[in-house]
C-alpha cells in the first residue's frame, strides 16, 4: 500500500511543534502512514478513515506503532464533536469532490485545519469558497507539497 503523502523526518517534526500540544487528526488517513510517522517523531495523532482495514491496524502494531482510528466517514465521525481546541484536523492530499468542504463545514468554530497538497488544482476543488493562507513549513516531501491553513 503505497501513501500518496512521503514527508521527511523534519516535515513531520515541524507539523508536531506547529500542533503545539494538540491532537493531529488526519483526515481521511488512508493506510495510517501519516499517523505512523507523527507516532514515530514523537506527536499525538487519531485517524478517520472510512477504508481503514483490521489488517492494516495489525500491520502497524506489529511495527510497534499505536494509534486509533475511526472507521467512518469523516462527515459523520463522532470525533468532530470533540474540543477543536485540543486538535488540529489535517488533510493531506485530498481531492474528493466535496469531501474536504463538507467536512470543514462541519467543524466547530475555532477549529484549525491543515490542507496539504502538491496541486493548485485541488484547492480549488477541495477549498472554493473557503479563505486559507499559505504556511511556510520545514522539511520536504516526494512531491514538495504546499501547506495551508484555515481557521474557522
Amino acid at each position: 500500500c503505497t501513501p500518496f503523502f512521503m514527508p521527511d523526518d523534519n516535515f513531520v517534526k515541524w507539523l508536531i511543534k506547529y500542533a503545539k500540544g494538540r491532537v493531529i487528526v488526519d483526515v481521511g488517513c488512508g493506510s495510517g502512514y501519516l499517523c505512523a510517522l507523527i507516532m514515530k517523531n514523537g506527536g499525538k495523532c487519531i485517524g478517520i478513515e472510512p477504508y481503514f482495514s483490521m489488517e492494516r491496524k495489525i500491520f502497524w502494531m506489529k511495527h510497534g506503532y499505536v494509534f486509533n482510528v475511526f472507521a467512518d466517514q469523516a462527515e459523520r465521525s463522532q470525533v468532530m464533536e470533540y474540543p477543536v481546541d485540543k486538535m488540529l484536523f489535517l488533510f493531506a492530499r485530498p481531492s474528493h469532490e466535496g469531501f474536504v468542504s463538507r467536512t470543514i463545514n462541519k467543524l466547530k468554530e475555532g477549529a484549525e485545519i491543515l490542507y496539504i497538497t502538491h496541486s493548485a488544482q485541488n484547492t480549488m476543488i477541495d477549498l472554493a469558497g473557503i479563505k486559507y493562507k499559505e504556511l511556510k513549513h520545514e522539511g520536504t516531501s516526494k512531491s514538495n507539497e504546499f501547506v495551508l491553513s484555515i481557521k474557522k
